[in-house]
């Protein structure tokens, strides 16, 4: 079956612009992949490390302080 001239350039425009959509979409995908992981690992993963060193850091002091206070109770030491 022999294409026409039409169908060979309709077929080759088609082609050339479903390659082109799919470079486009796949560098962007890549592109957008990147971002995320620069923004996770460089500002939200230390933050919420940083945000639960507090938290545990404050539920420690907390303890520590109990601890204290009960070793230094008196009724308790008689």
């Amino acid at each position: 079956m022999a294409l026409s001239i039409k169908q060979k350039i309709s077929l080759s425009i088609i082609g050339f612009v479903l390659l082109t959509a799919l470079l486009i979409g796949g560098f962007s995908q890549w592109t957008v992949k990147k971002q995320l992981e620069d923004r996770l690992l460089n500002i939200e993963l230390p933050f919420a490390i940083k945000n639960i060193s507090g938290e545990i850091d404050s539920k420690i002091r907390l303890m520590s302080s109990v601890a204290n206070m009960i070793a230094t109770d008196s009724h308790l030491l008689a």
